[in-house]
């Protein structure tokens, strides 16, 4: 394990990506919202491709930062910073079933 390049590199990187990610949604009920979601590649990418709710592309990119810099901070030994991304992680809703095929499977990306 490379601890100078988690501490120098890595975690700085993850660290202010999931403060960002932690400003720009809000707990509602427990659950964690974001403000707007797309899917890239549903409808071209027009105005119909964004949702007032989580898609699966985002919420699994974001469950997968959340959960690496928990465990980026753990190996930096920053145990209250590795638990606080852990208690965001635990607010995401779990990926939604959408009943279509989408390529990328991206209920999938975070296994």
């Amino acid at each position: 394990m490379d601890t100078a390049f988690f501490q120098s590199k890595a975690y700085p990187y993850l660290h202010d990506a999931a403060i960002f990610i932690e400003n720009i949604t809000e707990a509602k009920d427990n659950k964690r919202m974001q403000p707007l979601s797309s899917s890239p590649e549903y409808i071209n990418n027009n105005v119909n491709a964004w949702f007032p709710d989580w898609t699966n592309f985002d919420l699994v990119l974001v469950k997968f930062l959340f959960k690496a810099a928990s465990e980026i901070a753990m190996a930096c030994n920053k145990k209250e910073e590795a638990k606080d991304w852990l208690d965001i992680l635990e607010q995401l809703p779990a990926p939604a079933d959408h009943g279509h095929f989408h390529r990328h499977f991206p209920t999938k990306i975070d296994i």
